[in-house]
């Protein structure tokens, strides 16, 4: 969003009450909120597509394991997250350049989890359920 010249970025966080965002002067940054700064790149009007991994996530919902499968061409690693529905993080994980991932989730909780998988600058993100 664009407001008095300068771009905005809204985001929303589950059970977040307050206010969060990041403020800038000089060579200081503030952030305020639990959201994490993310690699994603910033993301403009009409150009969502460029941003955009193609990939899927199944079994959904799952029990131990997670597979993913990327059909665009990956060149560099993979940084691959999860979190609770109360925002936690509860797996991260680097991987080397690969069309497929295996993930053991065997050790979370049954419950809805947010999955999101980047490399270079372009994400896909999903919810899963684990029974």
């Amino acid at each position: 969003m664009i407001v008095n010249n300068r771009r905005l970025v809204v985001q929303q966080s589950i059970g977040q009450g307050s206010v969060i965002g990041t403020f800038s002067s000089g060579s200081h940054k503030l952030r305020q909120g639990f959201i994490q700064p993310s690699n994603q790149p910033s993301l403009f009007p009409g150009k969502d597509d460029l941003s955009k991994l193609n990939a899927a996530v199944f079994p959904n919902p799952f029990s131990s394991r997670i597979t993913i499968e990327i059909a665009d061409v990956v060149n560099g690693s993979i940084l691959v997250s999860m979190h609770d529905v109360t925002g936690r993080m509860v797996f991260l994980n680097e991987f080397p350049a690969s069309q497929i991932l295996e993930i053991d989730a065997a050790s979370l909780r049954s419950g809805i989890y947010i999955i999101k998988v980047t490399s270079q600058s372009k994400f896909f993100s999903s919810k899963l359920v684990k029974r």
